[in-house]
């Protein structure tokens, strides 16, 4: 009788995070600007991107709220809302 055995994969790589272009080049007041952020894993188990996690690049007077929504494994839309000001606006996600 042999002996039972088990592997497993150990994955300590982290994703690679894409975050797409905005919805829209130009935005006025209270338009919602979108991004895609996608995740690229091999053995992706879950994803925690939260509205903290996104810091807006912003110049000028430009800003905005940031929301973060999706679920499961697919990709995240980021939403910035209430933009008021003049500048530009971009995002980063926080490393992790």
């Amino acid at each position: 009788m042999s002996a039972a055995s088990a592997t497993f994969i150990a994955d300590n790589t982290r994703p690679t995070v894409s975050i797409g272009t905005p919805s829209l080049a130009h935005a006025r007041n209270a338009i919602t600007v979108t991004y895609t952020v996608t995740y690229t894993d091999d053995y992706l188990s879950g994803i925690t991107l939260a509205d903290s996690d996104i810091t807006l690049n912003r110049t000028g007077t430009a800003n905005g709220t940031v929301s973060v929504s999706g679920t499961g494994l697919g990709p995240r839309t980021v939403t910035i809302s209430s933009i008021t000001g003049d500048g530009t606006i971009g995002i980063t996600t926080a490393a992790g």
